[in-house]
């Protein structure tokens, strides 16, 4: 069946009162992997209750088990805590069969990824582990990165997207460190901020990869995780002066204004804000560093706030022009 035929079967459903309009929006947004969005404010308010619901369970399992946890024996708290999680897994599997169920189910869904890293740390704690090791740190993080990666292979939907970057920076930072450990060659090194710029870069290109799939709402909201992320730690990197590494110092405006190009080649607010204000960040660190002591120092403010002037003036112009326009 092509859109043709679809579009004239719903005009003739309508025709009939078979339809409405919310059930057509919320099989379209549903597509789109946005679920509870019926196009009516009562939809929406339904869907942050059923979240709030969610996180309140989570807190009344986590206060729970941390009020009794001397009373209860091993296999209660795993079956408190994990065996909690689980089950509101399954359920949330149960209700996302049911079209006019998935933002129950969802809400189910963010119990369980909530309280499922709390149960997992219990089995670890109950086996004996230091749950404050890196090591178990990566295990946890590691098997709830499979399970929801592959929840996300069989439902791609935007709360699975969602929690596989969280559990998968948290394997990435864990695992890491478990690697190093307190290794000394590592102690002076730029080890950390290269393990962000890292994690930055994935969360672009991640970005990038939702653009044209029902992730798409991902994309601006990695964009800017990423772009703040990766700026910070470049800027962290060219350090200050006496002390500065003059590559990254040298590389971040040029880094910078590639963040501009591409916002225009990507259509992105995300890259021209974020390039945009460390930009400005760069202009005053430069001018503080290198001019403070000299008696150009006011002349240099000047020139700096025009410099900002400038740079929120193209900005805007860009905005218009080649991103808002075009979109």
């Amino acid at each position: 069946m092509d859109k043709e035929e679809v579009l004239n079967r719903i005009k003739d459903l309508s025709s009939l009162g078979m339809i409405t309009e919310d059930e057509v929006l919320e099989s379209f947004y549903y597509g789109k992997g946005i679920f509870g969005r019926k196009g009516n404010k009562n939809s929406i308010l339904s869907t942050i209750l059923y979240y709030i619901g969610g996180a309140i369970v989570f807190l009344g399992i986590v206060v729970l088990i941390w009020q009794s946890w001397d009373l209860l024996s091993s296999t209660t708290r795993i079956l408190s805590s994990f065996g909690a999680g689980l089950v509101a897994y399954i359920v949330a599997v149960i209700l996302n069969r049911h079209n006019n169920l998935h933002a129950v189910g969802n809400a189910f869904h963010l119990i369980a990824g909530l309280v499922l890293p709390v149960g997992l740390f219990v089995i670890f704690d109950s086996a004996g582990f230091d749950i404050t090791s890196f090591g178990v740190s990566a295990t946890v993080s590691a098997i709830l990165f499979v399970l929801y990666l592959i929840s996300f292979a069989i439902s791609r939907t935007i709360l699975f997207a969602l929690f596989n970057i969280i559990f998968g920076t948290w394997f990435i930072f864990s695992f890491t460190s478990f690697l190093v450990g307190n290794s000394p060659q590592f102690g002076d090194s730029d080890f950390e901020e290269y393990r962000a710029m890292l994690v930055a870069v994935s969360y672009i290109l991640l970005g990038y990869s939702f653009l044209k799939n029902n992730l798409k709402v991902l994309t601006g909201v990695l964009y800017s995780f990423g772009l703040v992320i990766f700026f910070i730690t470049t800027l962290v990197l060219g350090g200050y002066s006496p002390e500065q590494n003059m590559f990254w110092e040298v590389a971040f405006p040029i880094l910078v204004f590639i963040g501009i190009w591409l916002s225009v080649r990507l259509r992105s607010k995300s890259f021209l804000t974020f390039s945009s204000i460390f930009l400005m960040v760069y202009i005053i660190k430069i001018t503080s560093e290198y001019f403070a002591n000299s008696l150009g120092w006011p002349f240099t403010l000047v020139l700096s706030g025009l410099l900002l002037i400038v740079i929120g003036f193209v900005s805007l112009r860009l905005n218009k022009k080649y991103i808002t326009l075009k979109q």
